[in-house]
């Protein structure tokens, strides 16, 4: 074993390797699986250990196999990959409809129809859309530790970034009309209804600085074993279920 682990052939290190978890288990029937270093994305092997006996002879040998195991070529959505033209083709889509939207309701800003649906919290819901739209775009490219967080958080934000307008814009026309009822006048500014959308920002923005404290979703490898053939995964993980994120 010391020969092997001193030589400069790359695969008699692996089997050095292999042979020292075979033995650290007490030679297990079942497949064990073997990591040239423990660098994430590192080569990564199957292997398994065989008895093998002539009584006669006074020969009892351990036949260990290793075989290298396959990267997954579907982990992350880069150039060449099925769905790196849809999220492309959708996601510029979804900008472009909210950016036409949103010219379509300033230039009709002045109409009574736009005027009353508030046009100004409606555009800023619309450009939210577009910005939650774009959220899509970190979907493209591998899974890192940099990449992973920026999809946390670009997701999230955008989503709060674009609903709460939305939020707002019902809470003072519910406000503005449950005033109407007792006969009693209440003015909400548009700054005031401004400044009510920063608490959900606030708050979605410490959520997810606690999450990456805490528990920030990282590069991380999943190593599956399917008939015989060992197959390598580098996603985004935690270390817990606390959160939801994109993958």
């Amino acid at each position: 074993m010391s020969d092997l682990a001193t030589s400069g052939n790359h695969m008699d290190r692996i089997l050095a390797i292999s042979l020292g978890m075979h033995k650290e288990a007490s030679y297990p029937k079942d497949l064990v699986t073997v990591r040239e270093t423990m660098n994430i994305g590192s080569g990564v092997f199957l292997s398994q250990s065989v008895a093998y006996e002539q009584p006669d002879a006074n020969l009892r040998w351990r036949v260990i196999v290793t075989s290298p195991g396959e990267r997954s070529s579907s982990d992350s959505i880069e150039l060449g990959h099925p769905l790196f033209g849809a999220i492309i083709t959708i996601g510029a889509a979804g900008i472009l409809a909210c950016i036409c939207l949103f010219f379509v309701f300033y230039r009709k800003r002045t109409e009574k129809i736009i005027m009353y649906a508030d046009w100004r919290f409606t555009s800023a819901f619309i450009l939210g859309c577009s910005l939650f739209n774009g959220s899509t775009f970190t979907l493209v490219g591998p899974n890192t530790d940099a990449t992973c967080l920026l999809r946390m958080w670009t997701f999230h934000m955008c989503f709060v970034l674009a609903l709460s307008p939305l939020f707002v814009k019902i809470w003072r026309i519910k406000q503005i009309i449950g005033q109407s009822v007792t006969f009693r006048r209440k003015a909400i500014s548009n700054s005031q209804a401004t400044l009510y959308c920063l608490p959900l920002l606030v708050v979605q923005a410490v959520i997810c600085t606690i999450i990456s404290i805490l528990d920030p979703p990282r590069q991380g490898e999943v190593n599956k074993v399917s008939e015989g053939v060992i197959t390598q995964h580098i996603v985004c993980q935690t270390n817990t279920n606390a959160h939801l994120s994109p993958k």
